[in-house]
């Protein structure tokens, strides 16, 4: 699956991501919404061509810092989560467009989400 391009695995109960996922060098979506998801792996980082990740209406606490390091990333869908604190490296996302934190009932907003709006990302919280 190196080839494979977009992974759509929504509507699911996928608790926890391979550490092989690191290997999809080619993904650009992957979308991973209506899951049972508690965390994700350091590993994230690793899809360095990734533009599209939808994590929304999952059980996330938190996100790994190595979010950051997915440059190409121009949609993060965070929304309906338990998240209650966002990796200060979104905001080092130079393509990033859309995010959305939405229905995070307990996330502090970031003062650097400032920033993302300014330079035209759309923030929806």
């Amino acid at each position: 699956l190196k080839k494979l391009k977009e992974f759509y695995a929504m509507n699911n109960t996928i608790r926890s991501l391979p550490e092989s996922i690191c290997h999809l060098h080619s993904l650009k979506k992957l979308m991973l919404g209506n899951n049972q998801l508690a965390t994700v792996s350091n590993n994230i980082g690793c899809l360095k061509n990734l533009t599209d990740l939808d994590l929304r209406t999952n059980q996330l606490t938190s996100l790994p810092e190595t979010i950051g390091d997915i440059k190409s990333l121009r949609l993060l869908d965070l929304r309906d989560n338990k998240l209650t604190s966002l990796p200060s490296t979104i905001r080092n996302l130079p393509h990033l467009e859309k995010l959305d934190v939405r229905i995070n009932k307990d996330l502090t907003i970031p003062t650097w989400v400032n920033e993302l709006e300014q330079r035209g990302c759309t923030v929806l919280y």
